[in-house]
Protein backbone atom coordinates (compact mmCIF):
# COMPACT_ATOMS: atom_id res chain seq x y z
CA UNK A 1 0.00 0.00 0.00
CA UNK A 2 3.17 2.86 0.99
CA UNK A 3 4.34 1.67 -2.74
CA UNK A 4 1.18 2.54 -4.49
CA UNK A 5 1.14 5.85 -2.22
CA UNK A 6 4.80 7.06 -3.26
CA UNK A 7 3.81 5.92 -6.61
CA UNK A 8 0.28 8.29 -6.78
CA UNK A 9 2.28 11.47 -4.56
CA UNK A 10 5.09 10.98 -7.43
CA UNK A 11 2.62 10.81 -10.23
CA UNK A 12 0.15 13.78 -9.03
CA UNK A 13 3.74 15.95 -8.53
CA UNK A 14 5.28 15.24 -12.02
CA UNK A 15 1.82 15.99 -13.79
CA UNK A 16 1.00 19.28 -12.05
CA UNK A 17 4.51 20.81 -13.47
CA UNK A 18 3.63 21.29 -16.77
CA UNK A 19 4.88 23.94 -19.21
CA UNK A 20 3.27 25.62 -21.97
CA UNK A 21 3.73 24.66 -25.16
CA UNK A 22 3.60 27.07 -27.98
CA UNK A 23 0.05 26.60 -30.43
CA UNK A 24 0.41 26.96 -34.09
CA UNK A 25 -2.01 26.92 -36.78
CA UNK A 26 -1.70 26.44 -41.03
CA UNK A 27 0.14 22.75 -40.34
CA UNK A 28 0.13 22.55 -44.42
CA UNK A 29 2.03 25.45 -44.75
CA UNK A 30 3.97 25.34 -41.52
CA UNK A 31 5.24 21.54 -41.20
CA UNK A 32 8.58 22.33 -40.12
CA UNK A 33 7.55 23.71 -36.91
CA UNK A 34 5.77 20.33 -35.95
CA UNK A 35 8.04 17.92 -37.47
CA UNK A 36 11.96 18.29 -37.91
CA UNK A 37 11.97 15.83 -40.53
CA UNK A 38 10.29 18.17 -42.82
CA UNK A 39 13.28 20.15 -43.19
CA UNK A 40 14.53 20.46 -47.05
CA UNK A 41 11.43 18.44 -48.39
CA UNK A 42 10.67 21.14 -51.28
CA UNK A 43 14.01 21.68 -53.69
CA UNK A 44 14.21 25.37 -52.43
CA UNK A 45 14.83 27.49 -49.55
CA UNK A 46 12.13 27.63 -47.46
CA UNK A 47 11.94 31.30 -45.30
CA UNK A 48 8.24 31.95 -43.06
CA UNK A 49 8.00 34.18 -40.55
CA UNK A 50 4.72 34.08 -38.70
CA UNK A 51 2.92 34.86 -35.52
CA UNK A 52 0.02 33.97 -33.75
CA UNK A 53 -2.08 35.88 -30.99
CA UNK A 54 -4.38 34.41 -29.24
CA UNK A 55 -7.24 35.88 -27.40
CA UNK A 56 -6.90 39.24 -28.62
CA UNK A 57 -8.10 42.01 -26.69
CA UNK A 58 -7.27 40.13 -23.29
CA UNK A 59 -4.45 41.35 -21.24
CA UNK A 60 -1.40 39.29 -20.84
CA UNK A 61 -2.99 37.19 -23.57
CA UNK A 62 -0.84 34.45 -25.43
CA UNK A 63 1.45 35.66 -28.31
CA UNK A 64 4.00 33.34 -30.47
CA UNK A 65 6.31 34.72 -33.19
CA UNK A 66 8.42 32.37 -35.54
CA UNK A 67 11.04 32.54 -38.29
CA UNK A 68 12.19 29.14 -39.54
CA UNK A 69 14.49 28.12 -42.72
CA UNK A 70 15.41 25.41 -44.14
CA UNK A 71 16.84 24.29 -47.94
CA UNK A 72 18.30 20.99 -49.19
CA UNK A 73 21.98 20.72 -49.03
CA UNK A 74 22.58 19.53 -52.81
CA UNK A 75 26.13 19.98 -54.55
CA UNK A 76 24.38 20.62 -58.07
CA UNK A 77 22.14 23.76 -57.29
CA UNK A 78 23.34 27.26 -57.48
CA UNK A 79 21.72 30.03 -56.04
CA UNK A 80 20.10 32.03 -59.56
CA UNK A 81 18.28 35.64 -58.89
CA UNK A 82 14.85 35.04 -59.78
CA UNK A 83 12.80 37.80 -60.71
CA UNK A 84 9.50 35.69 -60.70
CA UNK A 85 10.31 35.43 -56.95
CA UNK A 86 7.44 36.96 -54.76
CA UNK A 87 5.87 37.22 -51.42
CA UNK A 88 3.15 33.77 -49.91
CA UNK A 89 -0.13 35.68 -50.17
CA UNK A 90 -3.31 34.74 -51.34
CA UNK A 91 -4.19 30.76 -51.66
CA UNK A 92 -0.91 28.74 -51.17
CA UNK A 93 -0.21 27.10 -53.97
CA UNK A 94 1.70 23.53 -52.96
CA UNK A 95 4.97 23.32 -54.53
CA UNK A 96 6.07 19.77 -56.09
CA UNK A 97 8.19 17.23 -53.47
CA UNK A 98 10.59 15.92 -55.87
CA UNK A 99 10.87 12.00 -54.89
CA UNK A 100 13.28 9.23 -55.65
CA UNK A 101 16.88 10.40 -54.66
CA UNK A 102 18.51 10.41 -51.41
CA UNK A 103 18.42 14.06 -50.28
CA UNK A 104 20.21 16.08 -46.84
CA UNK A 105 19.01 19.14 -45.41
CA UNK A 106 19.59 21.66 -43.06
CA UNK A 107 17.05 24.34 -41.08
CA UNK A 108 16.65 26.29 -38.33
CA UNK A 109 14.39 28.17 -36.17
CA UNK A 110 13.64 31.00 -33.45
CA UNK A 111 10.79 31.11 -31.28
CA UNK A 112 9.46 33.15 -29.23
CA UNK A 113 6.47 32.78 -27.29
CA UNK A 114 5.11 34.67 -24.16
CA UNK A 115 1.95 33.99 -22.12
CA UNK A 116 0.87 35.72 -19.03
CA UNK A 117 3.84 36.49 -16.73
CA UNK A 118 5.93 33.95 -18.53
CA UNK A 119 8.55 34.17 -21.96
CA UNK A 120 10.44 31.44 -23.92
CA UNK A 121 12.90 31.95 -26.23
CA UNK A 122 13.96 28.81 -27.93
CA UNK A 123 16.49 28.64 -31.11
CA UNK A 124 17.44 25.52 -32.72
CA UNK A 125 18.87 23.51 -35.89
CA UNK A 126 18.08 20.44 -37.85
CA UNK A 127 19.26 18.02 -39.50
CA UNK A 128 17.26 15.98 -41.86
CA UNK A 129 17.71 12.68 -43.80
CA UNK A 130 15.39 11.82 -46.78
CA UNK A 131 15.90 8.42 -47.88
CA UNK A 132 14.03 7.11 -51.15
CA UNK A 133 12.32 3.96 -50.81
CA UNK A 134 10.72 4.11 -54.44
CA UNK A 135 10.26 6.19 -57.34
CA UNK A 136 7.20 8.12 -55.52
CA UNK A 137 8.25 7.63 -51.77
CA UNK A 138 10.63 8.98 -49.40
CA UNK A 139 11.25 8.20 -46.47
CA UNK A 140 12.41 11.19 -43.96
CA UNK A 141 13.85 11.55 -40.75
CA UNK A 142 14.92 14.46 -38.73
CA UNK A 143 16.47 15.55 -35.44
CA UNK A 144 16.74 19.04 -33.96
CA UNK A 145 19.28 20.14 -31.31
CA UNK A 146 18.49 23.75 -29.97
CA UNK A 147 18.27 25.63 -26.47
CA UNK A 148 15.60 27.17 -25.04
CA UNK A 149 14.82 29.89 -22.37
CA UNK A 150 11.78 30.35 -19.90
CA UNK A 151 11.81 33.88 -17.49
CA UNK A 152 9.23 35.31 -15.13
CA UNK A 153 8.42 38.69 -15.85
CA UNK A 154 7.86 39.88 -12.35
CA UNK A 155 6.31 42.74 -13.79
CA UNK A 156 3.75 41.21 -15.45
CA UNK A 157 2.45 38.91 -12.72
CA UNK A 158 -0.32 39.89 -10.93
CA UNK A 159 -1.51 38.79 -7.54
CA UNK A 160 -5.18 38.26 -5.76
CA UNK A 161 -5.93 40.96 -3.16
Amino acid sequence: MKQILTFACFFALYSANAQQVPQFSQYLRNQYLVNPAAAGVYDFVDVTVGGRLQWLGFDDAPKTSYLYVSAPLSKTSRARYNPGLRISSGPVRNPEIRTGKLKHALGGQIIADQYGAFRQLRASVTYALHLPISRNYNLSFGTNLGLSNRSFLADRAQTLN
